[in-house]
């Protein structure tokens, strides 16, 4: 069943018939309603949309590839054709954040969605990304480790009933 094998595959970016974006899980909690309001204020206005196609448009797939392979390890310091990911990312924000604005201009909303953007302006602007802070804490035993990734991607809540759970596979054993 193709749909069965199409459900197995796990890209960045899915069409169905809406568009999945699939990069931003795992995310702290102060940050998971920013990915919505990025995308909302980039994709559904129209002069947004336009300039990050402007900024972002590939020029080859080895240009992506390339990005790729260096953004995993450089992060938001991977050059970008005359800067870096850090100057797309502030151009991204800026033109997502003027996105919303217009947004809500035009549904005479009172405020403004864009400050769902504020804890990713605090990121970009502090230039290390979410996966370098979490590998600062990333030492000490495997129980240590667990911890700081339960911490980092909000799951605090949902384990806090089981603070010792054990990290060893016994538990998944029959």
């Amino acid at each position: 069943d193709w749909d069965l094998h199409l459900s197995t595959l796990f890209t960045e970016v899915r069409l169905r018939p809406q568009v999945e974006v699939r990069c931003a899980d795992s995310l702290p909690p102060h940050l998971v309603l920013t990915v919505a309001a990025l995308l909302k204020g980039l994709m559904y206005d129209e002069d947004s949309f336009q300039k990050a196609w402007e900024h972002c448009r590939p020029t080859s797939s080895a240009e992506v590839a390339q990005t790729s392979r260096q953004a995993w390890k450089l992060g938001l310091k991977t050059p970008w054709r005359e800067g870096t990911l850090q100057d797309l990312a502030r151009t991204c924000l800026t033109l997502a954040r003027d996105g919303l604005d217009r947004q809500q201009s035009r549904r005479c909303q009172e405020r403004s969605e864009s400050y769902f953007l504020n804890g990713l302006d605090r990121l970009i602007e502090g230039g290390v990304t979410l996966a370098e802070q979490l590998l600062q804490n990333w030492h000490g035993s495997r129980q240590d480790k667990v911890k700081a990734l339960i911490q980092h991607c909000g799951f605090f809540d949902v384990a806090s009933n089981r603070p010792d759970a054990s990290c060893s596979n016994e538990q998944f054993k029959p």
